[in-house]
Parts: C-alpha cells; sequence; structure tokens
C-alpha cells in the first residue's frame, strides 16, 4: 500500500481526507469531530484514529471515557439532535 495520502479541498480550503479500503471510500471531516454524548443512552462508541501517536489515543480514549469533548479550532462538535 502506498504512503500518499488523498484530500479533497472544499471552497473554504479544507482538506477532507480520503481513505480507500478495497472498494469502499471513506471521506472524514476536515475538523475531528467531538461531541457530547452524556445525554445519550448508548452502550458502545466508535473512535476512527488515523494519524495519531500513542499518547494522542490514550488521552483521546480517556476524554470519550469520561463523557467530555473536545474543544478548540481544531475540533467541531457538529450538530446533533435526539429526535
Amino acid at each position: 500500500m502506498s504512503n500518499s495520502k488523498f484530500y479533497l479541498k472544499d471552497r473554504m480550503n479544507f482538506n477532507f481526507r480520503i481513505l480507500r479500503d478495497n472498494s469502499i471510500t471513506t471521506i472524514y471531516n476536515s475538523k475531528t469531530l467531538s461531541i457530547k454524548f452524556n445525554d445519550i443512552n448508548i452502550s458502545s462508541v466508535r473512535i476512527d484514529i488515523l494519524d495519531e501517536n500513542t499518547s494522542n489515543i490514550q488521552n483521546i480514549i480517556d476524554i470519550v471515557n469520561s463523557k467530555k469533548r473536545f474543544e478548540g479550532k481544531d475540533f467541531t462538535n457538529g450538530y446533533f439532535s435526539n429526535l
């Protein structure tokens, strides 16, 4: 597999990472999505790890386990509505 990374660039100049796995292509948001889900009754959470080192991965797991979310310009909290 090639070490090349591919991106889509939008009109705001944000890069969206593209990963292809066999016949499935995934386009990731340009910012890390971090939602606060403590008001939602869930039993598991999926975490996609792309380029983080082990220290960052542990920090991500700790934040998710504490039911908090990341804040700042490198993150998006998205919009979640539980209709």
